[in-house]
């Protein structure tokens, strides 16, 4: 039974945390969906953009419910919701009156002819709304949805949270095999079928997934064996996923046609999603200064990274290059203000002697 935090949890949440510079800088040029500064559609980064959003975020919902059980260790239940009040909906509450203000003031000016300042910006954020997503500058939680659908399902899985020390010698014991993958790929296809990506059965299903087998042996050996299969299997996938991607947003998703390019879908999803865990486990199960330090700023860098994103990417599209060096410039233009940022808002006061 695995009875200690690992650092492979830290270490691939870092990366994808990280990847997502390179995710939304080539979401501008998504053909077909919108996004909150957009560039000409095009299909090389839509297709980049696809590959990566079949699983990071099913990776960050099954390690917050693996970061669940570590955290009991250490807490009561009272403590721990106290402790997701104040790493969740803080950081969002103090979202919603800075950086996405300031977010929207870029956003309205690439989607309209908008001429007002961050005041007025701010103030059209905030008497405006037409939608959870709100790709036009009006009030929305932008990435901020993690935070949001996070903290929702630790409130749905109360009673799994609460009850978790009765249940994890049966969660221990319970044998993975080829099965569980399966059965995986298959409520993938069902939790997820419909026009939208981002469904929040499967984020829960993740979540509880992750709880329950946090501390069960036979899935870690399972996927130290099998990770490299798995990984492969679902880059292979998830390539066709890449070329099928314009058809599966499009049409009646009553067809068998549908069905059988969703199964594709949930088939990449769901063998990255555990590649990438299996991938994690056996080579990056090891702990530096470096990867403590950026696994400690990490969810800063996931707060601050899109506002930045969103302001280089207004100035960048107005200059006449490549496209991919478009995408270039506003990863890096972006990156560095976003970690020097986040190492200033992880500084802590020196304690006087």
């Amino acid at each position: 039974m695995q009875t200690q935090r690992l650092s492979y949890l830290d270490n691939v949440r870092t990366l994808i945390i990280l990847s997502l510079f390179l995710v939304h800088a080539c979401e501008i040029y998504h053909v077909g969906d919108g996004f909150f500064v957009e560039g000409p559609e095009l299909l090389v980064p839509t297709m980049v953009y696809t590959f990566f959003e079949t699983f990071i975020m099913s990776v960050l919902f099954f390690f917050a419910g693996e970061s669940t059980v570590y955290s009991l260790k250490s807490r009561s239940i009272k403590a721990f919701y106290a402790n997701r009040c104040k790493k969740l909906l803080l950081p969002f509450a103090l979202a919603l009156l800075t950086l996405l203000p300031f977010q929207a003031w870029f956003v309205l000016k690439n989607h309209s002819d908008f001429n007002g300042n961050f005041l007025d910006a701010y103030k059209y954020f905030y008497t405006h709304y037409t939608g959870f997503i709100g790709y036009d500058g009006s009030f929305c939680p932008a990435h901020f949805w993690f935070v949001v659908y996070l903290f929702v399902i630790t409130l749905v899985c109360f009673p799994l949270i609460k009850y978790y020390d009765r249940l994890k010698d049966r969660f221990a014991g319970l044998t993975y095999n080829t099965w569980w993958v399966l059965a995986l790929i298959l409520a993938v296809f069902f939790l997820n079928y419909g026009p939208s990506d981002e469904s929040i059965g499967r984020f829960i299903m993740y979540y509880v997934l992750g709880i329950v087998l946090a501390e069960n042996q036979s899935f870690s050996d399972y996927m130290k064996r099998y990770g490299k299969i798995l990984f492969l299997l679902g880059i292979i996938a998830n390539a066709v996923v890449m070329f099928l991607i314009l058809r599966i947003k499009e049409g009646n998703i009553f067809t068998l046609a549908y069905m059988w390019r969703r199964a594709v879908w949930a088939a990449a999803s769901a063998l990255m999603t555990l590649g990438t865990i299996g991938m994690g486990m056996q080579f990056l199960n090891r702990s530096t200064a470096l990867s403590r330090h950026f696994s400690r700023i990490s969810f800063l860098i996931y707060c601050f990274h899109l506002p930045f994103m969103c302001a280089a990417a207004y100035f960048v599209l107005k200059l006449q290059l490549h496209y991919w060096l478009q995408i270039l410039l506003i990863m890096l233009v972006s990156f560095f203000p976003t970690l020097l940022i986040s190492e200033l808002a992880a500084l802590r006061p020196r304690k006087k002697v």
